[in-house]
């Protein structure tokens, strides 16, 4: 690292490629419904390349947002303020806002997906949406961890009337294909909020087992 880069100046980062990944999946029970069970690492790599959450954390683990921008809470910390970074799209162009994360919490309790019990634990008394960009979170009793609730995959934003047979993401990959317990290829999305990604494609290659 230092070393070398003390002797020689960096290369210049190239753009393109297609990355391909190996990895156990559920077979044909392979879904990429954003707020099912995790199943496997396969899964996981097609969610992260596909979904973002509210926050994540940075190298040093401290949070950090990813779709919002700030997080405010009132002086008693059972109210907290969520503002969402502007100018932000969904993969078919649309712009991400509050609605989006209203109906995003509200369709994983509604399902009881694994969120659900983050949700609930969460003490959720109320959501309000503020503005476009905003949403209040009216809580039944003070927690300092909303950002930690809201960090985990499983805790994914979509959009409004999303489908997860042709599933939208805001993630730096949009996809392709998907082949069941096979393959799934994603391009790069190129107005990802965070600066489009140096790969041209990522490609998801399914095995049965960790052995294969």
């Amino acid at each position: 690292g230092q070393q070398a880069g003390a002797q020689s100046a960096p290369e210049e980062q190239k753009k393109g490629g297609s990355l391909r990944i190996g990895a156990a999946g559920a077979g044909s029970a392979d879904t990429l419904e954003a707020h099912a069970v995790p199943q496997g690492v396969a899964f996981r790599a097609r969610g992260q390349a596909l979904y973002e959450t509210l926050f994540r954390r940075k190298p040093n683990y401290e949070a950090e947002g990813a779709l919002a921008d700030t997080a405010e809470p009132n002086d008693a910390g059972d109210q907290w303020t969520v503002r969402l970074k502007d100018g932000m799209e969904w993969h078919n162009g649309k712009s991400i806002g509050a609605d989006d994360v209203v109906f995003s919490v509200e369709r994983m309790l509604e399902l009881e997906a694994p969120g659900a019990a983050r949700l609930k634990a969460l003490t959720i008394k109320r959501m309000k949406k503020v503005d476009p960009l905003t949403v209040r979170f009216e809580l039944e009793r003070p927690n300092g961890l909303l950002r930690d609730f809201f960090m985990p995959e499983i805790m994914a934003i979509v959009p409004v009337g999303y489908d997860p047979k042709k599933p939208i993401g805001s993630g730096a990959f949009k996809l392709d294909s998907f082949t069941p317990g096979q393959e799934s290829a994603f391009s790069r999305f190129e107005n990802y909020h965070d600066g489009p990604a140096f790969l041209d494609e990522v490609r998801v290659v399914n095995y049965d087992a960790d052995s294969a």
